[in-house]
């Protein structure tokens, strides 16, 4: 009985793991090359105008109207309203 008990409880924390992370939300995937512009946190935006990137790229800023589309490959740029970078993530 404990043991049906137990396989019950631990059922759904299995299955989580076969589902696959929702865009934007930082999965583990890392197709778009994010992990290697992490040290952009905290930093101004504009930085962004002089880098040249081999990739597919979107600067979103707040207020900015994006696709809901989701494309592995895309590096994002999130800027907060002062123009600083707060999350770089695929999509």
């Amino acid at each position: 009985m404990q043991h049906r008990l137990a396989l019950a409880l631990c059922a759904p924390l299995l299955l989580a793991g076969c589902v696959a992370p929702a865009p934007g939300t930082g999965g583990t995937g890392d197709a778009c090359g994010a992990s290697a512009h992490q040290d952009l946190l905290g930093r101004p935006g504009r930085l962004l105008d002089g880098m040249r990137l081999d990739r597919n790229v979107r600067v979103i800023r707040p207020g900015t109207g994006v696709t809901m589309d989701f494309s592995a490959d895309r590096l994002n740029f999130l800027l907060d309203d002062r123009g600083v970078i707060v999350q770089v993530v695929c999509g």
